[in-house]
């Protein structure tokens, strides 16, 4: 595996080197490459992979050929400051207890990106549904896609249960206020319910959010 963590906080890059080592004595991953480099402003990293190896699988259907390489946003984590205020951005819940990615423990805060990144390494979204699109069929992918459905089809009855609720004082004198006191306890099974805003986004981000949530999340 190349790894670069140029640019990167020092105690960043020791403790994503170390959790690299670990994760990889724990799964199948078809990570090649992590790399950092400076991204702009709007995400964290990318995981890609390359477009020979997914020819490979189309054709062999064995997704143990497939080639992964992750790049990590090194102006995310060039000192202690800027990776703790983008966590505390991104990881911690501003609405209804809803953070837009997995709320991790702090003390992960330095592997959160990396851990993402890799869940996408483990089983890519992109690549399998591109597969099954072209007849290939992989049982957990698809097993996973099913579990996605489920998730947003929970997450969607419990909004539209919370909105039916807030409805019912429409109109009523300081209705607004008592609307958010009668769905406090909805908002908290929908928070226990969802992973995180960006887990709703696809299947492969909601494996990616999983995943990152059950390594780093107590």
């Amino acid at each position: 595996k190349e790894i670069d963590f140029s640019g990167v906080y020092p105690d960043a890059a020791k403790a994503m080197a170390l959790k690299l080592d670990e994760l990889d004595n724990r799964f199948h991953s078809s990570l090649v490459s992590v790399k950092t480099k400076a991204l702009g402003d709007d995400y964290g990293g990318a995981c890609t992979v390359s477009r020979e190896s997914v020819l490979r699988y189309l054709q062999s259907g064995d997704d143990t050929v497939l080639e992964s390489h992750i790049v990590l946003n090194s102006d995310f984590l060039s000192s202690k400051e800027i990776i703790k205020a983008d966590f505390q951005l991104n990881n911690r819940s501003p609405n209804n207890g809803v953070a837009h990615l997995a709320m991790v423990n702090e003390e992960n805060m330095y592997i959160s990106s990396l851990l993402h990144e890799y869940g996408h390494s483990v089983l890519s979204g992109a690549v399998n549904e591109f597969y099954l699109s072209n007849g290939g069929k992989n049982g957990i992918f698809m097993g996973a896609r099913r579990l996605f459905r489920q998730y947003k089809g929970q997450l969607s009855a419990k909004k539209l249960e919370i909105q039916k609720v807030r409805d019912s004082f429409a109109g009523q004198p300081d209705g607004l206020r008592k609307g958010n006191e009668a769905t406090q306890a909805l908002w908290e099974e929908y928070n226990v319910l969802c992973i995180s805003e960006y887990s709703y986004d696809s299947v492969g981000e909601f494996i990616a959010e999983a995943f990152c949530d059950y390594e780093l999340s107590s």
